[in-house]
């Protein structure tokens, strides 16, 4: 076998912390010629499954990589550029379907351009659980999941500190498409920037029964929806932050379409769109469901239009069918309404079985924080006031560019007590105004 530079050594080292390196031979694909192979292909059709591991060095490979099944590492190495699989916007750069289990593992690697013109234009995974490590995946197209489609209910694979981005889809899932499939894990990834150009799901879409489970992830800035999850699923969100998504009716940043969710310490704000529930919207349709979210931040997500419902949480349930709602310990903040609506915070219709406890609400239209009914399990807030009290331009600090855009206003008949600027909210823009601000004069910042 060739010999491994120096620096490659070092590149190993650092990812053998992650993830446990092969106790076999090392395969070298390189470019120039130096290693064992050129094509990661050549090196993947030579390795022996369940021993070697093929390293390989900086450079853009212009091909599509099947492991057919083998459990095997691929590892780029070079601390110095990037390990690129290019699919030229032609080809599709990774398939998994023969099997392929946590031992086959793709770490430090580039999948760009990928396309497949059903699904999985960047990888492509059927009943199939391998392992992606520190792996991004850019600018891939497909008609579901231009960047990711996993399928098959014994598909389970594993991403880590992963990042997918602008990449798109004609249906649904713009970055990531999950359909059938049970016991997916993302932990410490980021999926920002895709599209979804009908279906739903820009960022990601779940469906039919799927199992995910997200840990300390971000999902932003995605067009058509942030996560779709649709038909008897399971969404668990541990530490994420579900952030500036726009688009689609219901659930700009999250929709659960007969599938139930679990949310912990996750924040979900500044999604915009739709006409009900711009944070997260529950919809209990065919089948009954329950959404528990403890200790998350639900704040500044907008509906679009008029007659609007839930800007921070919608939850509905069809005749016949139930859905359950528990918050505990949150701050939901700033939900708002574009063209106007019921239930700034939360909207639950009738019916829905809601319970919330010690839970912080402010920064909404006063009187219109929630719409419905619920269990008041006791501790919770309902202020009359902002978040931060004084922050007129919402800079959360309280100083002097908020005493300069209060007295730019001072004779401005139209302020009313949804103005930050009536920091006492009596409806009177006044000198009591100017002494609750320099009560909470230097308290933030």
């Amino acid at each position: 076998m060739v010999t491994i530079t120096q620096h490659a050594w070092m590149a190993l080292a650092s990812t053998c912390l992650l993830l446990p390196c092969a106790v076999g031979d090392y395969i070298i694909v390189n470019q120039d010629g130096t290693g064992d192979y050129i094509t990661i292909a050549d090196a993947v059709a030579a390795a022996v499954s369940g021993a070697d591991e093929v390293l390989v060095y900086g450079g853009v490979y212009e091909e599509t990589i099947d492991l057919n099944g083998k459990e095997i590492v691929i590892r780029g190495i070079d601390i110095d550029q990037d390990v690129v699989i290019d699919g030229l916007g032609l080809n599709r750069c990774v398939l998994c379907d023969s099997g392929e289990t946590s031992a086959s593992q793709f770490v430090s690697l580039v999948f760009q351009n990928g396309y497949d013109a059903m699904g999985g234009g960047g990888t492509y995974i059927e009943s199939a659980s391998p392992v992606f490590e520190q792996c991004s995946w850019l600018d891939c197209d497909a008609h579901w999941g231009g960047a990711l489609r996993i399928y098959g209910v014994s598909a389970a694979p594993y991403f880590d500190h992963c990042i997918i981005s602008n990449s798109t889809a004609t249906q649904h899932g713009g970055g990531v498409s999950i359909a059938n499939a049970a016991g997916i894990v993302f932990e410490d990834c980021e999926i920002t920037g895709n599209s979804a150009s009908s279906s739903g799901g820009g960022g990601m879409a779940i469906l039919n029964g799927t199992i995910v489970s997200m840990i300390d992830c971000e999902v932003s800035w995605n067009t058509n929806g942030g996560i779709d999850c649709i038909l008897l699923g399971e969404l668990s969100l541990d530490d994420c932050d579900i952030v500036s998504n726009t688009g689609q009716g219901q659930g700009a940043g999250i929709r659960l379409y007969d599938t139930s969710g679990t949310f912990t310490d996750t924040v979900v704000r500044s999604n915009t769109g739709g006409s009900m529930g711009a944070g997260i919207a529950l919809q209990a349709m065919a089948t009954d469901v329950s959404l528990d979210i403890v200790g998350g931040w639900i704040a500044d997500n907008a509906t679009s239009g008029y007659g609007t419902f839930g800007a921070g949480l919608y939850a509905y349930e069809q005749s016949g069918n139930n859905a359950t709602v528990t918050v505990e310990s949150c701050e939901i903040s700033g939900n708002y309404f574009a063209g106007g609506g019921t239930g700034a915070a939360m909207y639950f219709d009738p019916g829905v079985d809601a319970t919330v406890s010690t839970s912080y609400f402010c920064d909404h239209d006063w009187g219109n924080e929630v719409s419905g009914s619920f269990t008041d399990s006791g501790d919770n807030t309902l202020a009359n006031g902002w978040c931060v009290p004084g922050d007129v331009d919402e800079d959360l600090a309280v100083g002097t560019s908020d005493l300069l855009a209060l007295l730019n206003l001072w004779n401005d008949s139209s302020v009313d007590e949804d103005d930050r600027a009536d920091v006492n909210r009596d409806g009177d823009l006044d000198m009591l105004d100017l002494l609750e601000l320099f009560h909470w004069w230097g308290n933030w910042g």
